[in-house]
C-alpha cells in the first residue's frame, strides 16, 4: 500500500518495508517492555524516526530526500506532522520551506521527505544547514533522540569565481588579478537583498550629488564668462566675441545675471545637502550586513576545515575576523561609491566640456585618462606594498606568540640572546616593509603636487590670464 503524504510540496512516497530483519526472526522487528506492561496487556507504540541524524546535499541538486522510518509491528496506521526550520539557512535563499502530515498505513515502514534545494551560488556560504522536526505523533512515538535532522547544504562554489584553482592555494594568491578579486569582492557584497537595496540608494545619490557640482561649475563659468569677462583675449592676442548665455536673456544688467546664478546655485543646495545626510546614515545599513556576512563565513568555514588546514591558519583567523573582516569592508567594498562617484564625474565634466568646447574637452579627456592610468598603476604599488607589510606583520606576530608559548623552554636552556637576535630581524623586515609604504605614499603625494603646479605654470605661461588683465586695464 502506498502511504499518504499531506503537504505543500511533492507527495511522499511511503514503501512498505519488504526486506527481513538480520537476526534470530524473520518477522517484523520487535521491542522489549517492562513485565507489568506485559502482564497488564498495554499494548506499546511504534517508534517513528528519521534514518539519521546528519543528511548532506549539494547546493546544485534540486531537492533531497529524507527517510521517516517506523519501527515495530506496523499493525495500525500512525501519523506524524513535520516541519522544516531555519539555522544557517535561511527558508526561500537556501531551501523551500515544508510542513505537512506523513501517514503510515498498515504493513508501511517508510516514507520520504522531498525538499527543494536553491542554488544561491554564493560564495561565502561553503556549508550551511537547516533542521528537519518531527511532531505531532498519532498512534506511534517519536525516537528519543532522531526525532529532528540536519540537513547539510554543501557549496561547491569558491571565491573568487572563474578563477584556476591551482591559483587559491597559498602561495599562489597574488598571481590572482587586482581587478578580478576586486569585482568578486563587490558582487559577493550585492547578492545580499539590504546591501544591493542600500547600495541603489546610495549610488543615486552620489549621482545627484555629483550631477549638481556639475551644475554649479557650469554657472561659475556663466559666471565668468557673461559677467565678469565681457570680451577674452586668447594668448595669440586675437579677440573673441562673447557668446550668449544659455540662462539668461540679452541686455540684462550685471547685478540681475548674478542675483539669477546665485539663485540657481543656492534652491537646489538644501536638497542635496539631506540627500548626502541620508547617505551617511544608509552607509550603517552596508556596513554592519556585509562585515557580519563576512565575519560569519570566515567561522564557518574555518569549522568546516580539516585538522591540517585549521593549524594552518590559527594564526590568521583572529585577525582576519576581528580586524581584517572590518578594513575590507571599511577600504574595500565602501571604497567603490566614491570610486564610482568621482568617475560620474569626471565623465559628466568630459561631456559637458565637449558641449562647451570641443577643443578643450578633449584636452581634458586625454588628461583624465593619463591621470587614471597613473593613479592605477600607483594603487597597484602601494597594494603590493600593503600586502608585503602584512605578510610580515603575521610573521612577526607569530614569532612573538611561539617566544609567549615557550618561554620555559627558551630560559631553560638559554636561547634568549638566540631568540631577542631573531626577534631583531623580523622587526628589520616589518619595518623596512612599513618604511616602503610610508616614502611610496610621500612619492605619489608630491608628484601630484608637482603635477598641480606644472600646469598652473602652463596655464600662466601660455597667457590665458591676459585677457583679464588687458580688460581691467581698459
Amino acid at each position: 500500500m502506498v502511504g499518504q503524504h499531506q503537504a505543500a510540496g511533492r507527495p511522499a512516497q511511503c514503501q512498505p518495508d519488504g526486506c527481513s530483519v538480520s537476526g534470530e526472526s524473520e518477522g517484523p522487528m520487535e521491542f522489549e517492555v517492562g513485565a507489568s506492561e506485559k502482564s497488564q496487556g498495554i499494548p506499546y507504540l511504534d517508534i517513528v524516526q528519521f534514518s539519521s541524524a546528519v543528511y548532506f546535499a549539494l547546493e546544485h541538486e534540486k531537492s533531497i530526500e529524507i527517510d521517516v522510518v517506523r519501527f515495530g509491528s506496523a499493525a495500525t496506521e500512525a501519523w506524524v506532522e513535520y516541519s522544516t526550520e531555519d539555522s544557517s539557512s535561511e527558508a526561500g535563499r537556501n531551501y523551500l520551506p515544508r510542513f505537512g502530515k506523513l501517514h503510515f498505513p498498515p504493513g508501511t515502514c517508510t516514507c520520504t521527505i522531498y525538499i527543494p534545494i536553491l542554488d544561491t551560488n554564493h560564495p561565502y556560504d561553503i556549508c550551511t544547514e537547516f533542521v528537519v522536526r518531527l511532531v505531532n505523533p498519532v498512534g506511534c512515538d517519536l525516537g528519543v533522540y532522531l526525532y529532528a535532522a540536519r540537513i547539510k547544504i554543501i557549496d561547491t562554489v569558491t571565491f573568487p569565481q572563474g578563477v584556476d584553482r591551482e591559483l587559491l592555494r597559498p602561495h599562489e594568491l597574488k598571481n590572482i588579478p587586482d581587478l578580478q578579486l576586486m569585482r568578486a569582492f563587490v558582487k559577493t557584497n550585492l547578492r545580499e537583498p539590504k546591501v544591493k537595496k542600500a547600495a541603489s540608494r546610495i549610488f543615486v545619490t552620489n549621482l545627484a550629488a555629483d550631477c549638481y557640482f556639475i551644475w554649479v561649475t557650469i554657472l561659475f563659468k556663466e559666471l565668468l564668462d557673461a559677467v565678469l569677462m565681457p570680451n577674452i583675449v586668447c594668448s595669440v592676442q586675437c579677440r573673441l566675441e562673447t557668446r550668449e548665455s544659455m540662462f539668461m536673456p540679452a541686455g540684462w544688467k550685471a547685478n540681475n545675471k548674478v542675483f539669477l546664478l546665485f539663485l540657481l546655485v543656492i534652491v537646489p543646495s538644501p536638497l542635496v545637502h539631506f540627500l548626502k545626510v541620508m547617505q551617511f546614515y544608509r552607509q550603517f545599513s552596508v556596513t554592519a550586513p556585509c562585515r557580519t556576512m563576512l565575519q560569519t563565513s570566515l567561522m564557518r568555514r574555518y569549522l568546516h576545515y580539516d585538522e591540517a588546514s585549521r593549524l594552518a591558519v590559527a594564526q590568521r583567523i583572529t585577525h582576519g575576523i576581528t580586524r581584517d573582516a572590518d578594513v575590507a569592508i571599511k577600504d574595500g567594498f565602501l571604497q567603490v561609491f566614491p570610486l564610482c562617484s568621482a568617475m560620474a564625474r569626471i565623465f559628466l565634466g568630459v561631456a559637458a566640456s565637449f558641449v562647451l568646447a570641443p577643443l578643450g574637452g578633449a584636452l581634458l579627456l586625454a588628461s583624465t585618462l593619463c591621470g587614471l592610468g597613473a593613479l592605477y598603476s600607483s594603487q597597484r604599488r602601494a597594494s603590493q606594498l600593503r600586502l608585503k607589510k602584512e605578510e610580515q606583520h603575521r610573521a612577526l606576530v607569530g614569532h612573538v606568540d611561539e617566544v609567549v608559548d615557550n618561554y620555559r623552554v627558551i630560559c631553560d636552556y638559554d636561547r634568549r640572546p638566540v631568540m631577542i637576535d631573531f626577534h631583531k630581524k623580523r622587526l628589520d623586515k616589518f619595518n623596512s616593509c612599513a618604511s616602503a609604504l610610508v616614502r611610496f605614499g610621500a612619492r605619489v603625494e608630491f608628484a601630484l603636487r608637482t603635477v598641480i603646479v606644472v600646469f598652473a605654470a602652463l596655464w600662466v605661461w601660455l597667457g590665458c590670464p591676459a585677457g583679464i588683465d588687458e580688460h581691467l586695464r581698459g
